[in-house]
């Protein structure tokens, strides 16, 4: 054998050895000491499975009746001691909470459970899976010693947890219980009804909210939302006997018109204390009085005060004409640009800002068409036209004097004189060197 293949051999014979050393660390040690670990992991936990497996659930507290939830195609419901939507949050933390929860010192594994109150222990949960497995876990005396608690998974298995798990388990039915009074999503609804002082209708028409009484016109899109969030949002603060109530007429009638399905119709009771609101078909249930404000709202405050709103994406040119000067801006693919009376980029912040300014122009105070003289409107110091991609007019804006930071504006096809605020059309372009980027001096 040459020196060459000796050589060879020999790094081969290392390489092997190599090998095995490295196969022994990894399965040998590494591998023993991740399987030593998870082993010892799982010793720990004191919820055996994985909470998201869970579909049944039953919490008892000494003394009281037991609560049994169970987890359906819509989520989680109460279904002992009464029949009820769960809270799928407090539902969700338990499950969570649970999870987590691992046992900080063994005491046995057998004996007396008494010593640590877990012959009747003070709480008790019992958790099913579809599979059919099942975890226990009591909750018994707390350890003056250390603050934590005695706790049991199986008979005459005593160890110690932190105190999360006593708290994570002492649920009441109200806690666990669905408070949402109204069993909708603000997503859904495309219509809303409120009778009481006053009748106020409202309707989602082609995406756009439209106030149908007591008056016509278009709602503002921001103050119906809110509106609706916020009845959506309402919270039952207890959910007393109906029998008990004798309530007379109702101070507020509510329906919600969903997308699909039928309408959703809910009464509302005011007293100086507590309220009551009852959903057709559904809870009754005792509600903050404060949670009545809302259906009091002035309707005037629902319908968009905007002078001509538009969809501020749709403007695809501006033209401004000034007693000075004269030019025009188009929008491209890469933002605004000036098209006349030179070709140059514009500043796309400045125009964008502009166009939105007047989409959501608001009039502080509105004047007869006979006074555009004395504001100047007879013969405008600005004019600006807005199109759309097919060459549409948007709108034209006439500007006249300003005044007492107030500026006073006209638009074309309306008789009216609008005082606006002037820090409301502060980005509307005035010169071309508004809108003109400044070029880097190369």
């Amino acid at each position: 054998m040459s020196q060459a293949q000796k050589m060879l051999v020999s790094l081969a014979a290392t390489l092997v050895l190599a090998a095995v050393i490295g196969g022994y660390a990894y399965f040998g040690v590494f591998q023993a000491e991740k399987e030593e670990l998870a082993a010892k992991e799982s010793e720990e936990k004191l919820f055996p499975f994985d909470p998201e497996a869970v579909t049944s659930l039953s919490l008892h507290r000494l003394c009281e009746e037991t609560i049994e939830l169970e987890k359906g195609p819509e989520g989680w419901r109460i279904v002992s001691p009464l029949s009820a939507p769960a809270d799928e949050l407090e539902v969700q933390k338990i499950l969570r909470d649970l999870g987590w929860a691992r046992q900080l010192r063994h005491i046995q594994d057998e004996g007396d459970m008494k010593p640590f109150g877990l012959e009747k222990p003070l709480l008790k949960v019992e958790a099913r899976t579809a599979e059919g497995e099942t975890a226990h876990l009591a909750v018994g005396l707390r350890n003056t010693f250390d603050s934590t608690y005695f706790v049991s998974r199986a008979p005459g298995q005593v160890v110690t947890a932190n105190s999360l798990v006593k708290t994570t388990l002492e649920k009441t039915v109200f806690d666990l219980r669905e408070k949402k009074v109204i069993p909708l999503k603000t997503g859904d609804v495309e219509g809303i009804e409120i009778e009481g002082e006053k009748r106020v209708a409202l309707a989602l028409q082609e995406g756009i909210w439209q106030m149908l009484a007591p008056h016509e016109g278009r709602a503002d899109e921001k103050e119906t939302k809110s509106l609706l969030r916020t009845l959506i949002d309402i919270r039952a603060s207890g959910f007393p006997a109906r029998e008990e109530k004798d309530l007379g007429d109702p101070t507020f009638r509510l329906t919600l018109t969903p997308k699909e399905g039928e309408p959703v119709r809910v009464r509302f009771w005011e007293a100086e204390e507590e309220s009551y609101a009852e959903v057709e078909g559904g809870v009754f249930a005792a509600i903050p009085t404060t949670t009545l404000s809302p259906l009091r709202q002035d309707p005037e405050e629902l319908l968009d005060q905007r002078i001509a709103p538009f969809d501020t994406d749709k403007v695809a040119k501006v033209e401004v004409r000034t007693t000075e000067e004269s030019f025009t801006l188009r929008r491209t693919d890469e933002g605004w640009t000036i098209e006349e009376p030179k070709e140059a980029p514009a500043r796309r912040w400045k125009v964008n800002a502009g166009i939105t300014n007047l989409s959501e122009l608001k009039p502080v105070e509105t004047l007869p068409a006979e006074e555009a003289a004395a504001y100047g409107l007879d013969e405008p110091s600005r004019t600006i036209r807005l199109f759309d991609p097919e060459g549409g007019l948007v709108g034209a804006y006439h500007f006249g004097i300003e005044k007492d930071r107030h500026t006073y504006v006209r638009l074309e096809g309306r008789e009216e004189i609008f005082k606006v605020r002037e820090n409301l059309v502060i980005n509307v372009p005035r010169t071309l060197a508004d809108v003109e980027e400044e070029q880097e001096d190369s």
